[in-house]
């Protein structure tokens, strides 16, 4: 399996995507001590598209703007799948040093927004919340985007998942960046956009 640490040809990439990081979240009140930004990004090589005859399933692992290495069960990771029943959900495991939501105690509901810049118009929906150990396992309906979000990530620009406080745990600002732009990660994020665009009829 490729390692989770970027070496310095992939470090490019990374720096070009902090700059629309730190205009992303130039947006958000960063005076709000209830609300944590996560940055996360696509890891390209981890990419990987399934396809059968009901249903698409993009998986890829994530890195921190840190490219801090983890264990293999560490690796936070997101998946993106639709399918015949115009189902759109997007799968996020946050692991235990990024979690600001530690003190969850049992499975949590609520609504999230997801949103990108002008690839699809903003959506909110369901989220499920849960721990896996220490970390945080986040599932979200995200209505009809699913093709709009890959086709964020397939031109590198970022998408935002926002979950509002709840008790003690603190607003969730999780931005999640498309891979460097190497074919191995454009063919199977184009391949996802493409099945889910057909399953949906679009």
């Amino acid at each position: 399996m490729q390692s989770t640490i970027m070496n310095v040809a992939q470090m490019k990439p990374v720096s070009s995507a902090l700059a629309v990081l730190a205009i992303t979240l130039s947006t958000i009140n960063v005076s709000n001590a209830e609300q944590v930004n996560i940055p996360l990004f696509l890891e390209g090589p981890t990419a990987e598209t399934t396809i059968d005859a009901l249903r698409v399933s993009f998986r890829s692992e994530l890195v921190d703007q840190n490219l801090t290495e983890r264990i293999i069960t560490e690796r936070p990771r997101v998946s993106l799948s639709c399918n015949d029943k115009k189902l759109h959900v997007l799968h996020l495991y946050i692991p235990k040093d990024l979690n600001p939501w530690k003190s969850l105690a049992e499975s949590f509901s609520t609504k999230g927004e997801v949103k990108s810049v002008g690839a699809f118009s903003p959506f909110t929906g369901s989220v499920l919340a849960a721990t896996i150990g220490e970390g945080l396992d986040i599932s979200m309906d995200v209505g009809s985007t699913a093709s709009g979000i890959g086709r964020s990530w397939y031109d590198g620009m970022p998408i935002t998942i926002n979950v509002p406080s709840a008790g003690d745990l603190p607003e969730l600002n999780i931005v999640l960046f498309g891979a460097e732009q190497r074919q191995h990660f454009r063919t199977e994020m184009a391949a996802a956009i493409k099945a889910c665009e057909i399953l949906s009829g679009s």
